[in-house]
């Protein structure tokens, strides 16, 4: 059986984290690019168009990428059973889907996608097996705490299209069909490698599928699956309603805030992510100690990301991405309460995942989803791009309040435990960090750094 070195805490959210700081400057990079050459109409066609199969792939994932997380830390089957089993319908189903999606494409363009060619769209949905497959690769690596080429393969992906970008930018004219062109060679490039690393460093197991390991994935994966579906509709359903009611430059202009208001969610989604699966390999007593000292750091860095991002949207946005966005920086402010509160949400349920209950984070989901519909259909009407940012502020508030509850009510943490900051936080962190950084392999539990 594969044994891969299993780094310090600390060390996996470190390196996770500076990924995605790098994934960041490389999307504020690309997103300049696309922003100042298609405008916010272009930029609301291109949003539309990768929005696709995004909702497909996320439709029909079932959750496969957190059940091998789990199942893969409590060794009940092989990795080669599972990934072998979880390939084969990503890859099987998703080129079905892709098929079946034809025939919709003529309608789509002419309503949700208003504005977006059928042609396009049909493209764009030989991308959903890819979406499928690299999940499933990705979930592989982290569950073999195998960070450094976790964070390589996450990196490849906007750093190709990144280069294209920059390649067609040199042209006379960047459109939008070279933008998701080279989105499109970005995401199949780190398929490409995920899956050559994944085979070079693969167990000993032979990769034969298993039906009794395709089962605990279904068993395991679809228990979160119906919230993971309903947590991104969360993020992405005003989108849809915007285009539905208004037209592409809405869209574009909204996406724009979208992104920015987001930068929130990089901790506390690779703290989450580490989280979860620290969390499946641990005791309940470990969790109940190393979660509430997680919360803490995080959510005080967010805090002040959000306060930073808040004050200097208004001038940072229309130098950066040009005067036509300057509507973008006025949404921001209405986002950034909701996307403070999902910050919360991502550390405690990827914590109640771990613990084996993912069914909580869908409860929660689809409580703010239903919320979220409602109120973008009474508000976007009347007060646009701004009604859409707060409805989704409203409902991500109301996540993170149902989710704490059940948290709560699981393992009995306070919300004075969860939220207040402690002295000891200091000491602990800063004992992590000098074990993460140095050759002791093994950092020193809460009880001995407080």
């Amino acid at each position: 059986m594969f044994k891969p070195y299993r780094p310090a805490f600390i060390k996996d959210i470190s390196i996770h984290f500076t990924t995605q700081i790098f994934v960041f400057l490389i999307s504020l990079f690309t997103s300049t690019l696309v922003a100042r050459s298609i405008g916010p109409a272009g930029t609301g066609l291109y949003a539309l168009a990768v929005l696709l199969p995004t909702v497909v792939y996320t439709l029909f994932q079932f959750g496969f990428g957190s059940a091998i997380v789990y199942h893969l830390n409590r060794k009940t089957h092989s990795e080669g059973a599972l990934l072998s089993s979880a390939l084969l319908y990503s890859n099987g189903f998703g080129l079905l889907l892709a098929l079946a999606l034809i025939p919709f494409c003529p309608l789509l363009s002419q309503t949700i996608f208003r504005g977006v060619s059928s042609n396009v769209l049909a493209s764009m949905g030989f991308l959903i097996p890819v979406f499928m497959s690299l999940d499933i690769l990705v979930a592989v690596l982290l569950a073999r705490r195998d960070m450094r080429t976790m964070s390589v393969v996450l990196l490849i992906r906007p750093g190709l299209y990144a280069a294209c970008l920059a390649a067609f930018y040199l042209t006379p004219l960047l459109t939008v069909n070279k933008v998701m062109t080279a989105f499109s060679v970005g995401l199949v490039g780190s398929y490409v490698l995920a899956f050559a690393i994944i085979c070079v460093r693969r167990t000993t197991d032979p990769l034969w599928p298993n039906r009794s390991a395709l089962a605990s994935l279904f068993h395991f994966g679809i228990r979160q699956h119906i919230g993971s579906v309903a947590q991104f509709l969360n993020y992405r359903v005003d989108t849809l309603i915007l285009a539905a009611f208004l037209d592409p430059t809405a869209v574009g202009l909204y996406s724009l805030s979208v992104m920015i208001a987001e930068i929130l969610w990089y901790l506390p989604g690779s703290v989450g992510q580490i989280l979860y699966s620290k969390t499946a390999a641990s005791k309940t007593e470990t969790a109940n100690t190393l979660t509430p000292v997680v919360v803490r750091y995080t959510m005080g860095l967010a805090i002040f990301a959000a306060i930073g991002i808040g004050l200097t949207a208004e001038y940072f946005i229309p130098w950066w991405f040009t005067p036509k966005f300057l509507e973008s920086s006025a949404v921001i402010r209405w986002l950034l309460p909701g996307t403070l509160a999902l910050c919360l949400s991502k550390i405690i349920g990827s914590d109640l995942s771990g613990r084996g209950f993912p069914q909580y984070g869908t409860y929660s989901s689809i409580i703010s989803l239903i919320l979220n519909v409602v109120l973008n259909i009474i508000l976007i009407p009347r007060f646009g791009i701004r009604g859409a940012a707060a409805a989704s502020s409203i409902s991500y508030i109301v996540n993170a309040l149902v989710l704490f509850f059940l948290f709560r009510m699981q393992t009995g943490i306070s919300g004075k435990t969860l939220l207040i900051p402690r002295k000891s936080d200091v000491a602990l962190i800063k004992e992590h960090l000098k074990s993460a950084f140095s050759n002791d392999k093994k950092p020193p539990t809460p009880n001995e750094a407080g």
